[in-house]
């Protein structure tokens, strides 16, 4: 009896001893540098210095960047400890060249075995000033495309030739990835630093001919337009993430754009039926709704905040239709030119670009009308470079760029062979 009172003893005191020696403090972190709300801009050196000091001992201290959302956009780095005050300091260079303007913060976390603490100081960033790094193009050579990049003497430099016939090509600048669709139904993703291809994925046209896809370019994902109604999305590892489909059976999406929550797409079956728009609900695919549009679509492109408007040709005359999507109604405009349009291209929030067989126009959407700006260029393709406004006018083998007000020609370049589709390649 004696002896199991002693071991009672015993453990009652080392559970007591236990709990009194339990370490429930947390780490004390005080960040000197940055100052709360100090600005920086993207390449810069964020230089931290912080006093962490613990009852015990500091046995780690980590630290990083966060955005708004608490997402670690830099970092996290750690270093070791064993002692009670820590003079830390260390640095983060501001290394992501895509980072946006906004608000992010600085974060220092430290441990003494047993708790975790972490104190955030808030910091403003600068992003980079966006700047235009590469101009390619697409041109065919019976089944070859050529893929070729315009310096800034305007020198093509061939940097691929893929042995099937173009059918779209799209860049990713955020991701340096460049994208080849080919007519034989398959999607080519390639770094644009060097052009080594990093996936495939095939069988796009589900085994018919005269595929035509298109791409878009949203965030991380490569929209692709399919044979037999779909549009599926890839991401940054050629993975199928999401897809559209069609409530229109044997349609192929032709023109298709983003519209807040929307996907919407033209389509069309090289038959007598009408060609359609349509509206996909964005994070899940599902058909929301279509329209018929008695003209043949030219393209397609987003206007304001919650329409999309849509140009083509109704026998001999140009025809517009503005798609409210919250109200969904359709307005049609008809303008009186004299020819049918060829290419158009958006170059602002209510400015558009077109061509006709022997003329350039803009359509002015807040004015409702449209103005001649050259009687001697015609264009078989047009694209809008952003940041200088020029207007990239592609007539078979040669290229014509415009620069605005005037729209004067500044450059032309002749090519080896008609060229596809011209895009433009940003730092950021």
């Amino acid at each position: 009896m004696k002896f199991c009172f002693y071991i009672f003893s015993v453990l009652f005191f080392i559970s007591t001893s236990c709990k009194k020696d339990e370490d429930t403090e947390l780490p004390s972190i005080n960040i000197i540098m940055p100052e709360n709300n100090q600005s920086y801009s993207v390449l810069d050196t964020i230089w931290i210095k912080a006093k962490v000091s613990d009852n015990y001992n500091v046995s780690s201290v980590k630290y990083g960047v966060t955005d708004k959302d608490a997402n670690v956009v830099l970092g996290v780095f750690t270093k070791t400890y064993n002692q009670k005050d820590v003079d830390f300091s260390g640095y983060i260079v501001i290394s992501d060249v895509r980072l946006e303007t906004g608000n992010y913060s600085v974060f220092v976390s430290a441990f003494d075995g047993a708790n975790t603490k972490k104190t955030f100081n808030n910091i403003y960033i600068n992003e980079l000033p966006k700047q235009l790094d590469n101009i390619f193009l697409a041109n065919e050579q019976s089944n070859i495309t050529n893929i070729y990049e315009l310096n800034s003497e305007n020198v093509l430099d061939l940097k691929l030739s893929f042995n099937n016939k173009f059918a779209d090509i799209g860049i990713n600048s955020y991701l340096q990835f460049f994208y080849i669709l080919d007519k034989s139904g398959n999607l080519n993703t390639f770094t644009i630093s060097n052009f080594e291809q990093i996936w495939q994925v095939s069988g796009l046209n589900n085994i018919q001919t005269e595929y035509n896809g298109k791409m878009l370019i949203y965030n991380y994902l490569c929209y692709v337009s399919v044979k037999n109604n779909n549009i599926f999305a890839f991401d940054i590892n050629g993975v199928q993430r999401k897809s559209a489909i069609s409530s229109l059976q044997a349609f192929e999406p032709s023109f298709f754009t983003i519209q807040n929550d929307f996907i919407v797409s033209t389509t069309y079956n090289n038959s007598i039926e009408p060609n359609y728009i349509e509206k996909f609900y964005f994070e899940t695919g599902a058909s929301q709704k279509y329209y018929s549009v008695d003209f043949d679509v030219i393209g397609i492109f987003p206007l304001n905040t919650n329409e999309v408007v849509v140009f083509g040709n109704k026998n001999d005359t140009i025809r517009i239709a503005k798609w409210n999507l919250e109200l969904a109604h359709i307005q049609y405009v008809d303008l009186d030119c004299a020819e049918k349009i060829k290419a158009v291209e958006k170059i602002s929030e209510s400015k558009f670009v077109f061509s006709t067989e022997n003329e350039m126009f803009i359509f002015d959407d807040d004015l409702n009308n449209y103005y001649s700006i050259r009687n001697d260029l015609t264009a078989d393709y047009l694209f809008f470079e952003e940041l200088s406004g020029n207007v990239y006018c592609v007539y078979q083998n040669q290229i014509d760029v415009i620069k605005p007000p005037y729209y004067n020609t500044i450059n032309t370049i002749n090519t080896p062979y008609n060229t596809k589709k011209i895009v433009f390649n940003y730092n950021r």
